[in-house]
Formats: C-alpha cells, structure tokens, sequence
C-alpha cells in the first residue's frame, strides 16, 4: 500500500508504551489521546486497509504492514525507532525479518491492572501479553478477570504466595514457569472437582466465605483466587522436580500446608513422576477412589 500524501509530524498526545502491550493496544490508545478514528490511524501508519475489520486493542501482529509501518509510527509517538522495537517485540521482530511472521508469545492476551495504569497516567484500557501470574497485581491486591476484579484484601495469603513464588522463579526459565504453571492448573482442577484432599477443600470454602461467594463451583474465577496458593505450591514442586529428586510424602505436605496423601492415580503424584510431561487431557483423567468423590459441605 503507497503511503497516505499527509505529511508525518508527532502527535500532540503520545502516550508511553506499557510494559509487555501490545501494539494494536498501543496504537488505539494513541488514536484515542488525539481524537483520531482507528481507520484512519492505520491509513497513517500505512497498515493495508484489508487488516482494519479484523484490528483490535489485542493484534500484536504486523499483517498488513508496510515497510514504512514502524518508521510511520516512531514518526507519530514521537519516539525514536529504536526505543519502539525496545518496548514491542513486534516492531522489532518485523525490521529483523519482516518475511516470517512472529512466533506466539507465552502467556495469553489480557487487561493490564487499572491501578497499575492509572499510576503512569493512564485512564484507558491496556491490552498486555500476560505471564503466568499477571492475573493477580501483587501490589494492589486485586485479582483480574476478564472486565472484574477481585478485591483480595481478606485473602493476604495469595498476594504473599505470590511473592514468595516471584522469588522462587526469577532466575528460571520463563517457558519452564510457564508449562508448570499449565500443569498445576489442571492437577487444582482435578483436585477442586473430584475432592482428592477433603482437608484442602474445606481449606478453599472457608476463603470463599471471606469474600462473599461461598456458592462458587469450579469453573469460577474466584475459585481461581482461593485455590492460587496452592497452584503455585504445586508449580514449585514440579520445578524442584525437574532439577532434582524430591520425597513427595515429606517436602510436599510441607510446600502445600495441608497433610498431602499420594493416593494412587492422584494427580500430583502422576505429575511428580514425569514433570516435564503433562499427564491429563481433556479426555484423559485419573481414575478416583470413591471414597474422594464428594467434597465435604456439598
């Protein structure tokens, strides 16, 4: 696409980047701060006009771009360019090698925390790429989902877990963090489903009853939130697992803060026993003794 006759000049609104944003998130809150159409910043950033139906806050892509694209937009933030490929890998994978796209990031697409934004001066939306843990802000106490938040104020073990897990992990790899953090997801929905620790979920009603929603039932974001303790106490099992031998009946219960059992089949148990390996699928779950099906108070 040839680009549009106007002539390049900053903008007289140039909102920062945010941390880990996307640049379809970028460019609307920069169409946004100057009172531009969507369409047409993307006619001034010469991005093909076959890619604006299917634009949004979260594209982070550069289908449709031009080879003038980033140089049109460092031109309207009034940023350099080699600050912009700094802040959006986008950018910088795209004047590396503007023939291959970009590999999917790790982590999903979400709100960044609006605490968080509003102490860099900034009142709209921001779309991030999200690490594994960016739905809690540790700092704000706040648990993210979707448009809501979670006020966890009567819960400081989550934020504290999160802290202490923050510190377990900085030097490891991000890819590692995250596959244990998929795994421990689907062995706490195992554990929430079918009961496997009636200790633990007795553990898990009560918090749900300090913050109001003690009818919750799995799949529910708040369930998410009273179970994020121990999700991150079983991600950290698998890392150490992965480094090194662990004696499950004496490090776990300690790690998880409740009197873990290994039945057999149990779900951790399976993990421990290959933990770079994700044991269930969706139609693949743990056989259960029936003594652990029904959870206690329901």
């Amino acid at each position: 696409m040839t680009p549009p006759p106007e002539p390049l000049r900053q903008l007289p609104f140039t909102p920062r980047p945010f941390r880990r944003e996307t640049i379809g998130s970028f460019l609307t809150r920069l169409a946004s701060a100057n009172r531009i159409r969507i369409w047409h910043m993307l006619q001034l950033t010469a991005i093909s006009a076959k890619q604006q139906r299917g634009f949004t806050p979260a594209t982070d892509d550069w289908l449709g771009w031009s080879p003038s694209t980033p140089h049109r937009i460092a031109a309207l933030a009034g940023r350099p360019l080699t600050a912009l490929a700094a802040a959006f890998p986008t950018v910088a994978g795209f004047l590396a090698d503007p023939a291959h796209p970009p590999a999917p990031q790790a982590g999903k697409i979400q709100r960044a925390c609006r605490h968080c934004a509003a102490a860099q001066n900034i009142t709209s939306m921001v779309i991030v790429h999200a690490r594994p843990h960016d739905y809690l802000c540790v700092r704000h106490r706040l648990w993210h989902h979707d448009i809501c938040d979670l006020d966890l104020c009567q819960l400081p073990q989550v934020t504290d877990a999160q802290r202490r897990h923050d510190q377990h992990v900085r030097k490891l790899p991000a890819d590692d963090v995250a596959h244990a953090h998929q795994q421990a997801h689907g062995i706490i929905e195992e554990w929430a489903n079918r009961s496997w620790h009636p200790d633990l979920t007795g553990q898990w009603q009560r918090r749900l009853r300090l913050i109001g929603t003690a009818d919750a039932r799995h799949p529910n974001p708040w369930l998410n939130a009273v179970t994020h303790p121990e999700l991150l106490a079983v991600a950290s099992l698998l890392l150490t697992a992965r480094r090194r031998g662990i004696d499950v009946e004496h490090e776990a219960p300690s790690r998880l803060g409740f009197p873990y059992q290994p039945f057999p089949g149990e779900p951790l148990a399976l993990s421990l026993l290959d933990p770079r390996k994700a044991i269930f699928t969706e139609n693949q779950k743990a056989p259960i003794p029936r003594e652990h099906v029904n959870p206690p108070g329901r």
